[in-house]
């Protein structure tokens, strides 16, 4: 393995003021403290999406997404690796506090930075590119990711799986029994709909959430959510392919490094070829699902 200390500046053409995209979806704000005695969360799951706008469905599209989200034992999140089948296939990225890295397999590079580092070569970026006499005011400080919906890929358990926590607090209500890809599941559903007004006389927006999980555990199998907007219905579903938990061994703490998983990769430590791999694989998912 090598590591580059001053990596060849990528060329202005390829640098574009468009919004760093992360690998997959939704990722959540970590902060490394507590014991790193806790869990490992290793989970697969298959995403689709359909949409139907004034009567008219669109086809189903579907995603695979893995993540490892690593637990300490008092329940503070210290790592979380994403890699997503509708990004270049091998593409990864790990969050580690404020510590963010991302594999390139195009080049078979490992490029780190930190969050203020990332956010000062983007806000260098936006300047260089905006337009001559125009004011650009790019604020720097922490970024905080945070997951959008109960219902999100994030999903990892403390020490007791969040949807019995949820059951237990009425958020969620036990409505019987299903089987969801041939496995018994119970089901819970949202005790009610999620209401956010949009426009005076537009009408409004809800969602409702329906929750398969296994009994006992209540590890996820599957949630359903359901939105209305004016004039358009989504229904995306989340269908868990795999779901393990491990122990934090210093094996099983393997997975989460980029480095340990591509022995072979470079190692750029460089805040700029970050934004550029990461714009790079934005721009590559956004030309495949647009």
């Amino acid at each position: 393995m090598r590591e580059v200390e001053n990596p060849a500046k990528p060329s202005p053409a390829s640098l574009t003021p468009i919004a760093v995209i992360a690998v997959g979806v939704l990722v959540l704000a970590l902060v490394v403290s507590g014991s790193r005695t806790g869990t490992i969360v290793v989970q697969r799951i298959t995403m689709s999406f359909i949409t139907t706008t004034h009567g008219r469905t669109s086809h189903p599209r579907s995603l695979s997404i893995t993540t490892i989200n690593e637990t300490s034992a008092d329940g503070v999140e210290q790592r979380s690796l994403t890699s997503s089948s509708f990004t270049r296939p091998g593409f990864e990225q790990v969050i580690a506090g404020n510590t963010i890295e991302v594999y390139d397999p195009v080049d078979n590079t490992v490029y780190a930075t930190t969050e203020r580092g990332e956010q000062r070569a983007l806000a260098a970026q936006v300047r260089s590119t905006a337009p001559k006499g125009s004011h650009v005011v790019v604020g720097v400080g922490k970024m905080q990711l945070v997951s959008a919906s109960a219902n999100s890929i994030a999903y990892f358990p403390g020490r007791t799986s969040v949807y019995a926590q949820w059951l237990r607090s009425g958020e969620y209500r036990l409505v019987g029994h299903q089987t969801v890809d041939g496995r018994t599941a119970l089901e819970l559903v949202q005790a009610s709909h999620t209401k956010l007004p949009i426009n005076s006389g537009s009408g409004g927006f809800y969602s409702r959430t329906t929750v398969y999980v296994a009994p006992g555990s209540y590890d996820p199998i599957e949630t359903v959510n359901r939105s209305v907007l004016p004039g358009i219905h989504t229904t995306s579903i989340e269908r868990w392919q795999s779901y393990r938990v491990l122990k934090a061994t210093p094996a099983a703490e393997r997975l989460l490094s980029l480095i340990a998983r591509h022995p072979g990769a470079r190692v750029v430590h460089n805040a700029t070829a970050f934004l550029h791999a990461s714009q790079s694989e934005a721009r590559t998912t956004t030309e495949r699902t647009g």
